[in-house]
């Protein structure tokens, strides 16, 4: 079914959210667990880092992408359960199937959130306000699954209104009053501000949505660049996108890799980022797809955050294109020279196969397209046989090898170049046609 661009005053959109959707699922398994600090992390690592949190370790001071280390001492009676992804996955489906029954317009969200449109249900269920208590009440008694639900008449403020009735309540918000209900709210609570822009309203002493709707476009350009228009918008509760039904969003592919050791050196960190490209995007030829977005995220040890990202000018699905454009969002990303303890490659807006061939190649002495791509489907197939180490980029291999060996033993001639030799401009490395953005 086609979106609907319904106007506002015929919108009537909930959002449901499972509070920490992992937890509440092993809890429905493992009854035990209710109303006891609960963990999400993988078992097998030393340097895990926790997937999931419940409401009792939060309040107690864990975070997810913690390290369980950490979150261990800091919340001493946490009990940290392994990951299932599976069993998460069957209880995503059950949802799915229990709120396709008030509304063909369901978008999935992420983990345990949704947005439904009840626009015209009303006859069928009533007015929304109570179908959206009967959702409530139903997740709870087929699936043991108490959702937070905010309703409005837009996604942003449907979204900020379920994040305030957390953890298993209903907020509701009447058409026009949108600006109300955000401005006495922490901008911590809008959806869309990344780690960088928290920072900067923290500098400029933003600490409240209505100090943000104070400030004019013009202000917040200046302070957050393109972001800015965005954020005047979002703080005045403007949101006119659809509530898309499902298998109309194509889902991200994202992958990260916690170091097995703190570092800043750039061939390290490059090897690294190098072989998360060659895992999302493999998994995009997977499904038919190619890229066309590439984001990259740089997590320090301290635990600030940065990312940036870039169109690209062309979708692809070779590995050989997003090389390049990888590297230069890293460099614009890692502007502190503090050691980095995780990285992630996430490919947003997949897209089908270009059906019009590339007749003339980027630069003179590239490869054809179908020549690459052969390559690309060869290495594929050595892995498939033999394991994903069995064959690589040459980069990637020299820069583990470094990383491995003694300082002493790495001939001066061999070793990697001082980051003070990277570039200056890092906007100069992006190649011609790719558009950045934050």
């Amino acid at each position: 079914m086609a979106a609907l661009w319904l106007p506002r005053s015929a919108r009537r959109v909930i959002h449901v959210d499972v509070t920490a959707f992992c937890v509440a699922v092993e809890r429905v398994v493992e009854p035990r667990l209710r109303g006891r600090p609960v963990l999400v992390a993988p078992l097998t690592s030393p340097r895990a880092v926790v997937c999931d949190v419940s409401t009792e370790a939060w309040h107690a001071g864990v975070e997810r992408g913690m390290p369980v280390a950490r979150a261990r001492r800091i919340c001493r009676d946490v009990t940290v359960v392994a990951p299932h992804p599976e069993l998460y996955r069957r209880a995503t489906e059950a949802m799915e199937r229990l709120l396709g029954r008030f509304s063909p317009l369901l978008e999935p969200a992420g983990a345990g959130h949704f947005f439904l449109d009840l626009a015209g249900t009303e006859r069928l269920f009533g007015p929304a306000q109570d179908a959206a208590e009967r959702i409530r009440r139903e997740l709870g008694r087929e699936l043991r699954l108490t959702p937070a639900v905010g309703l409005a008449a837009n996604k942003l403020v449907g979204k900020v209104a379920a994040r305030t009735a957390k953890p298993e309540g209903l907020a509701t918000v009447r058409e026009g009053d949108e600006a109300g209900f955000l401005a006495p709210l922490g901008v911590v609570l809008l959806p869309g501000l990344g780690s960088y822009a928290l920072a900067q309203m923290e500098e400029l002493n933003v600490t409240r949505i209505c100090e943000l709707a104070a400030l004019t476009r013009e202000q917040l350009a200046l302070a957050f660049g393109r972001c800015g228009p965005g954020m005047w918008e979002r703080a005045r509760g403007i949101d006119p996108t659809p509530v898309l039904p499902h298998g109309e969003v194509e889902p991200s592919v994202r992958r990260e890799a916690v170091l097995p050791e703190d570092t800043n050196d750039d061939d390290v960190l490059v090897a690294h980022l190098f072989r998360l490209v060659e895992q999302a995007v493999r998994e995009l030829r997977a499904r038919g797809r190619w890229a066309r977005d590439l984001h990259v995220t740089v997590v320090h040890s301290d635990g600030m955050e940065s990312s940036r990202g870039a169109t690209l000018a062309r979708a692809t699905d070779i590995d050989f294109d997003l090389y390049p454009v990888a590297e230069a969002l890293f460099v614009k990303a890692f502007q502190r020279r503090v050691r980095v303890r995780r990285l992630a490659v996430r490919l947003t807006h997949p897209a089908a196969p270009d059906p019009q061939l590339a007749l003339f190649d980027a630069h003179v002495g590239a490869k054809p397209d179908s020549v690459r791509r052969e390559l690309v489907a060869a290495v594929d197939r050595i892995r498939a046989r033999f394991g994903w180490e069995a064959i690589g980029i040459a980069r990637a291999a020299a820069a583990a090898a470094a990383a491995a060996a003694p300082a002493d033993s790495i001939p001066a001639a061999a070793r990697p170049t001082p980051a003070a030799a990277a570039p200056t401009n890092p906007r100069s490395l992006i190649p011609a046609g790719v558009r950045p953005h934050r």
